[in-house]
């Protein structure tokens, strides 16, 4: 639901990839509102997410909750590299919003392709600082097109092929996500990469 300290994850994706970027498996769901939370209008008008909608087709967050933080935390136990963009406040909105529905919620160590980019895409900001590029401006820099939209799904996918793009263009600049880390002997069938997006209500869109 924005921003501050008490906003809210309302739609959550999280894709997993195989090393060659097939995908395994996606969760894409709208999550309903926490009490006392509101749809921000600014952010409504960038992605289209209305408190009808979050009425209508919104999960109840609890189970929800438990089962991402239970895929996260099996992923990052078995040294899959989890990607995600502008990573400190994704992890921050879904740490919040644990807290807001009761669940527990452990912090999970994410590799951040905002920060990654940053000395690559070579944006600078008004005041002709660099500006941390969003999730559309590295799709545009890595592969001179802009993305077909703004659905979260679509921007797990974009983080996942960030990640694995810059492991072959940047590789010193990626070796804390590349490390060649491999699933356990025994669980051939896990994948090798995953990539979460959050959407929160006042979430200046990407």
């Amino acid at each position: 639901s924005g921003v501050s300290r008490r906003d809210v994850v309302i739609q959550c994706a999280v894709g997993l990839y195989d090393e060659h970027g097939t995908e395994l498996s996606h969760y894409a769901e709208y999550w309903q509102l926490a009490p006392g939370v509101e749809v921000n209008p600014r952010a409504q008008e960038v992605h289209h997410i209305t408190p009808e909608t979050l009425e209508t087709r919104g999960l109840e967050p609890t189970r929800e909750i438990a089962a991402v933080a239970k895929l996260l935390a099996g992923l990052e136990a078995r040294n899959v590299p989890i990607v995600a963009h502008n990573a400190s406040f994704d992890a921050r909105l879904l740490s919040q919003t644990a807290a807001a529905w009761g669940v527990p919620w452990n912090d999970t160590s994410f590799f951040c392709t905002m920060k990654a980019a940053l000395p690559h895409v070579g944006l600078l900001n008004k005041s002709g600082r660099p500006k941390m590029p969003s999730n559309a401006e590295c799709y545009r820099f890595l592969f001179d097109r802009d993305p077909d939209n703004i659905d979260r799904a679509h921007d797990a996918l974009m983080c996942a092929t960030h990640a694995r793009t810059r492991a072959h263009v940047y590789p010193l600049s990626f070796s804390s996500a590349r490390a060649t880390q491999r699933c356990d002997d025994h669980e051939p069938h896990l994948p090798r990469w995953a990539s979460a997006s959050v959407v929160v209500t006042r979430f200046p869109f990407f």
